[in-house]
């Protein structure tokens, strides 16, 4: 249909109700007869709108055709009422709740959303009552037609943004109450969405109508009206377990960032569709569905819980440089982790065969966006950061027991990842010394930036740190930050001059940068390099003894993390022989530091756990030898890299190498006070036994009893005596094959340094 025929309709449509209204004054005491109908001049559209409605009821189920023989008996009573100027207004109030009641058990329309009483009765025709065509129940013809129209044009995209705004605005004032309401949003939303926002503004006339809107305008309150119907679908549907929103597509699609109108805008055009999802509470909905859906067929696609986190997080992003939106951020946080709530119980409820059916990347795409918002809710909820290490667990395990080695494989980068995260739960570094630089207002001491610390002075996990410094002769603000937008793909520290601009972002001039091979969250000591248009030489760092403590829940994680690592048995799954393929280089060495920190860390190490900390470095020289090269070495590489790689390996190996040289004095030292123990235990066993004959003799069995459970604790000892011996052979066993397969590469070995740990005393004494 051509898009001029909008109002045409609307004129025809008109002047078809003066008509009838004129016709209706001088016949009001017959309505209902075929005189009537006959001397009509519009007979033939009251024949289509019959035949319109007759198809409709084709169409209905029992209750809907109960609910419009109600209506129908009050439009006869309305009619009656108008001829005789009066009526039961009372009954005829009764059955008007009655119909909306039965919506509402129905779910057709949710309570509070009723539509509201007449106020007077010239508006009502004198009653109270609705009539026929009351727009609060009924859409009129000339609305049905606008929606055809849109529908039809939303195929061949010709129908203009005027008609779409139109259609969407009175969708939503009926789509509650409305069967064809509903039908119409639920068959078209997507589409039209989609139609909108494949428009570029720059396409779009800037040119006024009557009305004073421009197409710009009209796309605009179009997506507004589309979020409005998105949440009112959710609404109704949130809490029905079983029941489908099928305007999600359209709100996937409107939180597109890809999406042509949003990448010819400015970026405040697509945060104000996310702000405005967020204050009718569609974020609030969503995540009810989320969670009511968890572990069910029902679950919606992952690529919109992905678009609507990332939404999340930006929103949260852009409400903190606003401090009086704090209400706001705070709501976008609670919002935003309940949503991931219900990601996180979806995922760990998947049964084996789902969890393996599953896209990896879909699967990483969501951890990742997880993990991105629980490190900022715990700036003010600590707790969010135990629950995403909980979850990780979980899935860590859950993966690494799965047939599929893409899956494996997934399971064992988030295992590096978990402990990459954990490592940053620590305390931090509180000031770095510059000394050398060819600049001299570099030179000095840089102190910790106010950002990377929470209200209480604590180190925030997660957060880049920087570092600041004021020259006191010229005033100069210099800055040891990570610039992550410096190079594309690659994050590098820099040491600059900062330019406060109250009309912009600051300004910076680089003095000295460095590319770290790998990301680093602290900055490097060494390997600077003077930037263009600075001086050398490039300077050196030096952390001072000044750490930054963090929260007091935050002090038990690492060691958490070790213990679960050993006693859930995951270094068994990644370097066993379950895994089935070669572990990748950056799991063992994450695997080798988190051991590692455990045992330095810890004041006591048990017996059980010291014997499995020793008992995987087997499992890691057959799966990942010293001089194999890292996964993914291609054999064309320099020799200068390859001689690097050895390097950089074999001090991995030194240090894994040292760790279990401390577990080994530690057995040894649990060996010897064990032999003690044996040999004292053995003596007082002789004079014991005399005693036990002795006992025995005099009928006192109290005291028998007594020695019969003193011998049996004394050869529990001989147990625990040949246990410590058998791991100390074999870990000894380990670490001579270590040595012997070092000292076969031609890169020189570093002294194992001296054991942190603290012997058991040896006045301890088995009763």
């Amino acid at each position: 249909m051509p898009r001029n025929n909008l109002d045409e309709i609307i004129k025809s449509r008109s002047k078809e109700s003066s008509d009838l209204n004129s016709i209706s004054s001088r016949n009001s005491s017959d309505r209902n007869n075929s005189s009537y109908r006959s001397q009509s001049s519009n007979s033939r559209s009251n024949n289509n709108r019959s035949e319109r409605r007759v198809t409709m009821e084709s169409d209905m189920t029992d209750e809907e055709r109960e609910a419009l023989a109600v209506q129908k008996l009050m439009s006869a009573m309305s009619r009656g009422t108008k001829a005789t100027g009066g009526g039961n207004s009372k009954f005829k109030s009764l059955v008007r709740q009655s119909i909306l009641q039965k919506q509402v058990e129905t779910g057709d329309i949710v309570k509070g959303m009723l539509p509201k009483e007449p106020q007077s009765s010239a508006a009502s025709g004198g009653d109270g009552m609705p009539s026929p065509d009351d727009p609060d129940l009924v859409p009129p013809n000339v609305v049905l037609d606008l929606w055809y129209m849109v529908a039809d044009g939303v195929v061949d995209e010709s129908v203009d943004n005027k008609s779409i705004y139109s259609a969407l605005e009175t969708a939503k004032k009926y789509y509650v109450t409305s069967k064809e309401g509903r039908e119409f949003i639920d068959k078209n939303l997507a589409r039209i969405t989609s139609l909108l926002l494949s428009r570029s503004p720059r396409n779009l006339s800037a040119a006024k109508d009557r009305l004073g809107q421009s197409e710009n305008d009209y796309v605009e309150k179009g997506v507004r009206y589309a979020l409005q119907l998105v949440n009112d679908d959710l609404r109704t549907n949130a809490h029905k377990f079983t029941a489908k929103c099928n305007t999600l597509d359209a709100l996937k699609r409107i939180l597109d960032y890809k999406d042509v109108y949003y990448e010819d805008s400015p970026p405040e055009v697509r945060m104000d569709k996310i702000c405005v999802f967020q204050r009718i509470k569609g974020f609030y909905h969503l995540a009810i569905y989320l969670n009511a859906r968890a572990n069910t067929s029902s679950f919606p696609e992952w690529e919109l819980v992905h678009r609507a986190l990332t939404a999340s997080h930006e929103g949260i992003l852009f409400q903190k440089g606003d401090t009086s939106y704090v209400n706001l951020l705070n709501k976008f946080r609670k919002e935003a982790k309940n949503m991931t709530v219900g990601a996180m119980k979806h995922l760990k409820s998947m049964k084996k065969d789902v969890l393996e059916a599953q896209d990896v990347h879909q699967m990483s795409t969501i951890i990742k966006d997880i993990k991105q918002l629980h490190l900022d809710f715990a700036l003010n909820d600590p707790k969010a950061a135990l629950d995403y290490f909980a979850f990780c667990k979980v899935m860590i395990v859950q993966l690494l027991t799965l047939q599929s080695m893409e899956h494996k494989q997934h399971g064992q980068d988030m295992l590096h990842e978990l402990i990459e995260t954990v490592h940053s739960f620590r305390p931090a570094i509180g000031a770095y010394n510059v000394n050398g630089a060819g600049i001299s207002v570099v030179n000095g001491m840089y102190s910790m930036a106010p950002n990377a610390r929470d209200d209480g002075g604590n180190v925030i996990p997660g957060v880049d740190v920087s570092y600041e410094r004021i020259d006191q002769t010229t005033g100069k603000k210099l800055k040891l930050f990570l610039d992550t937008t410096f190079e594309e793909g690659s994050a590098t520290w820099c040491i600059s001059e900062e330019h406060d601009d109250e009309t912009r972002d600051p300004d910076y001039t680089d003095y000295y940068t460095v590319i770290p091979d790998v990301p680093q969250r602290y900055p490097p000591l060494r390997g600077w390099e003077v930037s263009e248009g600075s001086k050398g030489p490039a300077p050196t760092l030096q952390p001072l003894p000044k750490m930054i403590p963090i929260r007091e829940e935050h002090k038990t994680i690492k060691e958490d993390l070790s213990k679960w690592l050993l006693e859930k048995k995951v270094t068994d799954l990644v370097v066993g022989a379950d895994i089935g393929a070669s572990v990748d280089d950056g799991t063992i060495s994450s695997l080798m530091e988190a051991l590692d920190v455990y045992m330095k860390d810890s004041n006591y190490v048990s017996p059980k756990m010291a014997n499995l900390f020793v008992s995987i470095l087997p499992s890691i020289q057959r799966q990942a030898p010293p001089n194999a090269p890292p996964r993914g070495f291609s054999q064309s590489s320099s020799s200068m890299a390859a001689l690097e790689a050895a390097k950089q390996r074999l001090a991995s190996t030194e240090r894994w190498e040292e760790t279990t040289s401390r577990a080994l004095k530690n057995a040894q030292s649990e060996h010897d006070t064990a032999t003690i123990e044996v040999e004292e235990a053995r003596a007082y066993l002789e004079r014991l036994d005399q005693q036990y004959h002795h006992s025995y003799q005099n009928g006192n069995e109290e005291r028998e009893l007594s020695l019969r459970n003193i011998f049996e604790s004394s050869d529990g000892n001989k147990d625990m005596h040949d246990s410590v011996d058998s791991s100390i052979t074999s870990a000894t066993g380990a670490i001579e094959d270590r040595r012997q397969t070092a000292s076969s590469m031609n890169v020189p070995r570093r002294k194992i340094g001296r054991s942190t740990f603290r012997a058991p005393s040896k006045n301890r004494r088995g009763s």
